[in-house]
């Protein structure tokens, strides 16, 4: 029974059975080592689960925060845009465009006229037709925020309707 004391019962499955007929897992390794080997692998099997689920929050942060400014933005773009009509400055609203549209993590930046803008004040610049489904689905009063991946890496898409109204907010 001298080396019992490092062994584990018959039913271990993964061991090795020694010369007096005992199983023992890692024989010549002392009880100490074996559970500090157990602990080891418990203890980087919880830092693994953690950095994963600190890794998922954090991107889920990032995105939220990602929609949060391309919304800010939009918000910020048409406030400008209606200061212009109020002030009679609308001949400049290319220079506020282009001005949104030199910040390095925006990549366009529109206001879609629907069908009663149309009527009352023309199609407007070729940036102001809808072009797709998100812009017809916009003009039906969805508010849009999705996020993907393309060829340039991540990206938020924003589309908020605004209704033509004297005071729109």
């Amino acid at each position: 029974m001298h080396g019992a004391e490092r062994c584990f019962p018959d039913r271990f499955r993964l061991a090795y059975k020694g010369h007096d007929g005992s199983v023992c897992a890692f024989p010549g390794v002392d009880i100490q080592a074996k559970l500090l080997l157990a602990l080891g692998v418990v203890f980087i099997l919880l830092m693994i689960a953690t950095t994963w689920q600190t890794a998922a929050t954090q991107r889920a942060l990032v995105d939220d925060l990602a929609q949060q400014k391309a919304l800010d933005t939009a918000t910020s773009y048409f406030d400008g845009v209606n200061t212009m009509m109020l002030t009679g400055t609308m001949a400049q609203r290319d220079v506020l465009r282009e001005k949104v549209l030199s910040h390095d993590d925006i990549t366009e930046t529109r206001i879609v006229r629907g069908a009663a803008i149309v009527d009352v004040f023309g199609v407007g610049n070729p940036e102001q037709r809808p072009v797709d489904e998100l812009d017809r689905r916009a003009l039906t009063g969805e508010q849009i925020v999705q996020s993907g991946n393309g060829p340039q890496g991540r990206y938020v898409t924003v589309l908020t309707p605004v209704v033509a109204r004297r005071d729109f907010r």
